[in-house]
């Protein structure tokens, strides 16, 4: 009974921790490796020369161009926060390996969890330690002894020796041991911060590096380690006092999601927790990219900044930054060798763009034309003026020969003109809107218009004699145009009110609107002669056809005895 208490006693304890002996300076993992054979980052896809347009970011994805000869295995572990991918040092330590892919392969580190967490702040490490411990399914009381929610233990295989006893730097993975050296079984660690007390030096044996976590996974572990708070220990907690048994002792230092906040029941689901571990196929392996870090330089960030996010590159165009530059791009492995990727990145301007030039059909021509330049916008510079043409030549084509109708550079109310159609021909005209921006590329978009002939009649007949006051009299309309009646809205008379020869629709009297004879094809207007003057009365007869455009207005006179 006592044995197998010391036994489950040792395994809860297995730990990395700070220990005497701790080396007084760091000790760099490449100075270490001298001797052995060294890993070695190459480019396994150059990135290609590539030309852009305008000032938006450009990401490029950086999976697979990268590989580590170093490297012999790859491992996926799917977290409670994302999945980690991680690069396996066979050639520095596979005995290690071997040991990590049996638990792997056997997946005895599905459904486990992290159990601690440390800060060089407080503890001298910095390290998120995991492989030892199962998720509970039950939740853990607070209260009393409790008798559910307690973390379960891994089964363990054979421990096996110490190798490779140095390199604990940022984002490696080492195994976890007890206070002899070659005790280490399922436990591992990640080195969250350079750990150069880890490292073998005079009585401090080490621990075991033997992998590292690749650059484009690097983002998940700093999740897993704050939890979303600068200050990883305001995520760790102390449950020895709420379990009982061998294992209490390995739950100093617990990580959980800041949803927790110490207040019971703890749930499964406030774990760090790795869902499933399983080797990645040889195939897919090499699209990983395994390297320890990924930067990038850019040789003239007045051009283009560079940088990486997420494992992937993004190169920014400056405002007005035009030209060529060359971006580096360096992939340094876990032994801080490294590959430049250069390549040359070339921005031109980008040229403005509008969705449509939108403009009124059927308009009369010598009749005003509104056109509208819609979503007009350039994504470097701005717009600097629209520009409106006519076809002239009618080739269907933007040149110097067509006519200018009109310019607006104020971006207000959009951009738009207000042109005289006078000139314009009857039927289809072509019309031209160019976008200027500020370096003086353009934009050309086209619409067509359709005019119309002015609507107009052609004779007015007058009474044939002078009528008496209040007496009715008539006015034949002939050769209106258009000439289906179901295409004029309406024949107007007016009476010149104020004698001044000219129509003003707002001051002269509408006297009403003339009737179409089906069977003459003229229109008649019949009206009462009062309010008229004694002597000759101008009346000005006006068209409007359906499209609401009005004829210029013409003239007959009713005399009163």
């Amino acid at each position: 009974m006592h044995r197998t208490i010391r036994s489950l006693l040792t395994k809860a304890c297995t730990h990395v921790g700070k220990g005497a002996g701790r080396a007084r300076a760091s000790t760099s993992l490449f100075e270490a490796l001298e001797g052995r054979e060294m890993m070695s980052v190459s480019i396994a896809t150059p990135l290609p020369d590539a030309t852009v347009v305008g000032s938006a970011p450009v990401t490029i994805p950086l999976a697979g161009r990268y590989t580590d000869t170093g490297v012999s295995n790859v491992v996926r572990l799917s977290t409670s926060q994302g999945d980690v991918y991680i690069g396996l040092f066979g050639p520095l330590a596979q005995a290690t390996v071997n040991n990590f892919l049996a638990y792997v392969n056997a997946g005895r580190y599905d459904g486990t969890i992290f159990h601690r967490l440390t800060a060089l702040s407080s503890d001298g490490i910095a390290v998120l330690q995991g492989g030892g411990f199962t998720l509970p399914t039950t939740n853990l009381t607070g209260a009393g002894t409790p008798t559910t929610g307690i973390p379960g233990q891994v089964a363990t295989f054979a421990p096996i020796n110490l190798e490779n006893p140095t390199g604990n730097v940022r984002y490696t993975l080492s195994m976890a041991r007890t206070n002899d050296p070659n005790s280490g079984t399922s436990q591992f660690f990640i080195n969250t911060a350079d750990n150069p007390s880890l490292n073998a030096a005079g009585t401090n044996a080490g621990y075991a590096v033997f992998g590292g976590v690749v650059a484009s996974s690097q983002a998940v572990i700093d999740q897993l380690y704050t939890q979303g708070s600068a200050n990883p220990l305001s995520n760790q907690w102390d449950l020895r006092s709420v379990l009982s048994g061998p294992v209490a002792g390995a739950f100093g230092q617990v990580p959980l999601v800041s949803n927790f906040n110490g207040e019971f029941p703890l749930r499964p689901t406030d774990y760090l927790s790795i869902t499933t571990a399983a080797e990645v196929p040889a195939p897919a392996a090499a699209a990983v990219g395994i390297i320890a870090r990924l930067s990038v330089t850019s040789s003239n960030p007045a051009i283009a900044t560079a940088a990486i996010v997420n494992g992937q590159l993004v190169v920014t165009p400056a405002p007005n930054g035009f030209g060529p530059v060359s971006i580096t791009v360096r992939a340094t492995g876990f032994d801080n060798a490294f590959a430049d990727d250069t390549f040359t990145f070339d921005i031109t301007n980008a040229s403005p763009t509008a969705s449509t030039l939108q403009t009124r059909d059927n308009r009369a021509i010598g009749q005003w034309l509104g056109l509208y330049a819609v979503g007009a916008q350039d994504a470097d510079s701005g717009i600097a003026r629209v520009d409106f043409y006519r076809d002239t030549n009618a080739n269907g084509t933007y040149d110097a020969d067509d006519l200018l109708l009109g310019t607006d550079s104020n971006a207000a109310g959009g951009y738009n003109a207000r042109v005289d159609t006078s000139a314009f021909s009857v039927g289809a005209n072509t019309i031209f809107a160019r976008i200027v921006d500020n370096e003086d590329l353009a934009t050309v978009i086209t619409q067509t218009v359709n005019m119309l002939a002015r609507p107009t009649a052609t004779t007015i007949t007058p009474p044939a004699s002078a009528v008496n006051p209040g007496q009715t009299y008539t006015v034949q309309i002939e050769g209106v145009t258009p000439t289906n009646s179901a295409n004029v809205r309406r024949v107007s008379v007016f009476l010149d009110t104020n004698g001044d020869g000219t129509l003003n629709p707002f001051t002269d009297r509408l006297l009403g609107n003339a009737v179409y004879n089906s069977s003459t094809g003229n229109w008649v207007f019949t009206g009462r002669a009062s309010g008229f003057e004694t002597g000759a009365n101008r009346l000005f007869i006006r068209v409007q056809d359906i499209f609401g455009n009005l004829g210029l207005p013409q003239s007959t006179t009713v005399t009163v005895e």
